[in-house]
């Protein structure tokens, strides 16, 4: 597997001075790596391996006074397919999982965790490297909560398979931290072993919003993590095609102050023109995405919390996405490979005037590569914008469908599912 998608220059730890952006109680920072298990950055040299817990120290969010911290985790060079675990240090390891990884692969995945003693504790099913980059972190209890990760739905035990076409009405007050005054839910949602191509729709229960939050080819085992809110104590969960589907909660928000959760609504979709008039994306091109005024984020935002998906790859290669008016960031957000179809949430600050974020996407052959972009949140700590018309190249909200794609061979097996 050629490491340009994953292995990009990491950031000086510099930038969290210099692009922090306050959001009330939510801080979003420029991509910062932490840690790197090939070259010996955030811990020795070598794969993880199964039986050993990775101490993760998360310094500059501890010292903040945080409670959490959202991390971009990314798996490779898997020896074999397997689960990685992530959770607050100081508590018992949970049953649940954050990437699912499979040799030749390369996976990534956001987790909004809880930081328990001034660190995140990672596990792994099998040997696999380990990269993480902080995006940013939580300092109160009204904005974002993490709490132990907790298994909420399985349904390959009880036996209990999503049909194609079916919504399903999901209760989240069994997961750790739950309170009466939760509006919204932390889940990483994985879909299992899929009978076709499709996508999965986390949502609060009522319309369903034309918003994906996983994409998947058949067969395949793909995690995802949102953030949603709550009907009642309950989420709804759409599926196209039958899979299994495992859920579990890693935090809560009260949505009051620092992080405001959105039911999934579609910023961009460069296949049908949807927020950006340019066509696909490519190394020669920032794509300049209008997120303040759209899409239920309000004029004075200071970030987005957004689902990306990259979908019609043929190369392998990554996709970056940054405030636009700061210089492109030496991290990734996807990590590409030819017929993949994967997406991965985001937490951006915007740009200062505009009110942007700039997505960029490189393939190791040049070939260019759709992306898709669906709102799911914002924080406060922007300036006050005028509405006026979105930048150059640029639209408004769309409504366009979830990804659907062709075939291709089965990747993975249900085994492997954490």
């Amino acid at each position: 597997m050629p490491r340009l998608a994953l292995l990009v220059p990491v950031l000086m730890v510099g930038a969290l001075l210099q692009s922090g952006v306050a959001a009330g109680d939510a801080i979003g920072v420029a991509p910062t790596r932490l840690l790197d298990t090939r070259e010996g950055r955030g811990a020795p040299v070598g794969r993880l391996q199964p039986g050993t817990t990775l101490t993760l120290a998360v310094s500059a969010a501890a010292a903040a006074g945080a409670t959490a911290v959202s991390l971009n985790l990314t798996g490779t060079d898997a020896t074999a397919a397997g689960f990685v675990t992530a959770w607050p240090c100081g508590q018992p390891k949970p049953a649940t999982s954050i990437l699912n990884v499979t040799p030749g692969q390369i996976v990534a995945n956001l987790a909004m965790v809880g930081l328990g003693t001034g660190a995140v504790c990672l596990a792994s099913s099998v040997p696999v490297h380990l990269v993480a980059d902080l995006m940013g972190w939580f300092l109160g209890s009204t904005d974002f909560r993490g709490a132990a990760p907790t298994r909420l739905v399985d349904t390959r035990s009880p036996v209990a398979r999503l049909r194609a076409g079916e919504e399903r009405r999901i209760s989240v007050a069994a997961g750790a931290g739950f309170t009466a005054a939760a509006r919204a839910v932390a889940l990483n949602v994985t879909v299992v072993s899929p009978s076709a191509d499709g996508f999965v729709t986390v949502y609060p229960c009522g319309p369903r919003p034309l918003a994906s939050t996983v994409n998947f080819r058949a067969g395949e085992i793909v995690p995802n993590f949102t953030v949603v809110p709550l009907s009642g104590s309950d989420v709804c969960a759409y599926s196209l095609v039958a899979t299994d589907l495992v859920v579990d909660s890693f935090g809560w928000s009260n949505d009051a102050a620092g992080l405001h959760v959105l039911s999934p609504a579609r910023l961009l979709d460069t296949r049908d023109g949807t927020g950006w008039g340019g066509g696909a994306a490519g190394p020669a091109t920032n794509v300049e995405l209008r997120v303040a005024g759209l899409a239920g984020v309000p004029l004075n935002a200071g970030a987005v919390l957004m689902t990306v998906t990259a979908t019609g790859g043929r190369a392998d290669g990554y996709v970056t996405v940054w405030p636009c008016d700061q210089p492109r960031p030496l991290a990734s957000i996807l990590n590409l490979r030819s017929g993949l179809l994967r997406s991965n949430l985001s937490f951006v600050p915007l740009s200062s005037a505009g009110g942007a974020v700039c997505l960029w996407a490189t393939t190791v052959d040049g070939s260019k590569v759709d992306l898709v972009a669906d709102a799911v949140g914002w924080a406060p700590g922007g300036p006050d914008r005028a509405s006026g018309n979105p930048p150059p190249g640029t639209g408004g909200p769309g409504g366009g469908m979830p990804l659907l794609s062709r075939a291709l061979p089965v990747y993975a097996s249900s085994t492997a599912a954490g």
